[in-house]
């Protein structure tokens, strides 16, 4: 085993805190993304520094602002061999600097080549939003379309990483895509999971007792790239009577999934003989509204927008249970900007904040 820990940033898309069992939420189930949280450090009120996709993506890769990374320009579109948004040295090329080899799983939604910005090794989405019927390209350059939902493909992907060069360290940016729309493109199970008249609405979601509701948006929520990305004729109807509770309940399933998909990238990095000396961190790239404010989607600097998971877990060198400054399950309760996720891990493994 090599002294040097391995890294695994794990990252979801528009997953707020507001809906994780270990933040408070009483409704959603989120067994695997408690027990993770338990055996490392949960940070209460971290947030973004940008609410929307590519910039809060851009900073997590440089570590940098996005008014400097150049993500405020906004989200972009396919991955073009200029490196607009990084002007600078990201943390796949720090890691790679390091002796580090690096890999990218999943979701990119940014304008360079993953290659030509550090990671050796790729295999991402052609659409940022769609979980069935997938078009993911390897990191040759070729593509090929993945039949069911793509998340099975991404792990296999993920088995496959994890074998490569034993005993050399590695870096993964792994992105694990749900609870983003669309919302009707996941497996049965989870569609049906959650009843909408048991879900738990925030109370700002009510604004002179009546709840939120948006015929375009709760459209957007359930189909989203399915229809836009694809410029077809917007023909499908929302079903008789959807509401922000059925919403609602939709939003909960899909954080079950991707609470699901933790609990096997921990199971499968168990089984490589990995997990003490992997740092982990678990996150995501921002909220969502989901109705409070009588807003939805993100873009706001709304709590609901901004504020999102942070824990880090690493059995082989997090401080035991009774040592400062943080113990395993325990919760640092200053606010944590997501920024300062990038420097943290190469701080870890002996090199400064790039």
């Amino acid at each position: 085993m090599t002294d040097k820990p391995n890294v695994i940033i794990c990252f979801c898309d528009q997953l707020r805190a507001f809906e994780v069992g270990c933040y408070g939420s009483k409704s959603v189930k989120t067994p695997n993304i408690d027990a993770f949280a338990a055996q490392g450090v949960r940070f209460e009120t971290a947030c973004t520094n940008n609410p929307v996709c590519t910039p809060a993506r851009s900073i997590l890769l440089s570590g940098q602002y996005s008014r400097t990374c150049a993500g405020a320009l906004g989200n972009c579109g396919e991955p073009e061999p200029e490196r607009a948004v990084f002007p600078n040295t990201t943390i796949a090329e720090a890691f790679k600097a390091a002796g580090y080899r690096t890999g990218l799983i999943g979701k990119w939604h940014m304008r360079p080549h993953p290659r030509t910005v550090g990671f050796d090794s790729a295999f991402f989405p052609h659409h940022s939003h769609r979980y069935t019927g997938q078009t993911y390209f390897d990191s040759d350059g070729s593509s090929r379309v993945i039949e069911g939902f793509a998340h099975e493909a991404e792990l296999d992907e993920l088995s496959r990483f994890l074998a490569r060069e034993p005993g050399k360290p590695f870096f993964l940016y792994y992105n694990i895509s749900q609870p983003h729309m669309p919302l009707a493109d996941m497996p049965e199970r989870y569609l049906r999971m959650y009843s909408p008249d048991r879900v738990s609405l925030r109370p700002n979601v009510f604004i002179d007792g009546k709840p939120a509701y948006d015929a375009n948006w709760f459209a957007i929520y359930l189909w989203d790239y399915l229809y836009y990305d694809k410029h077809l004729p917007y023909t499908a109807k929302l079903p008789k009577c959807f509401n922000i509770r059925h919403l609602t309940s939709l939003y909960y399933g899909s954080v079950t999934w991707v609470d699901d998909q933790l609990g096997e990238l921990m199971r499968r990095l168990a089984a490589a003989g990995l997990d003490e000396n992997t740092i982990v961190v678990f996150t995501a790239d921002h909220g969502d509204n989901l109705g409070s404010h009588h807003l939805f989607n993100k873009g706001r600097l709304y709590e609901e927008s901004i504020r999102i998971p942070m824990i880090y877990r690493w059995p082989g060198g997090l401080p035991p249970p009774s040592s400062p400054p943080y113990k395993g399950g325990e919760a640092a309760s200053s606010p944590h900007e997501r920024r300062a996720a990038a420097p943290s891990p190469l701080t870890k493994e002996g090199r400064g904040p790039h």
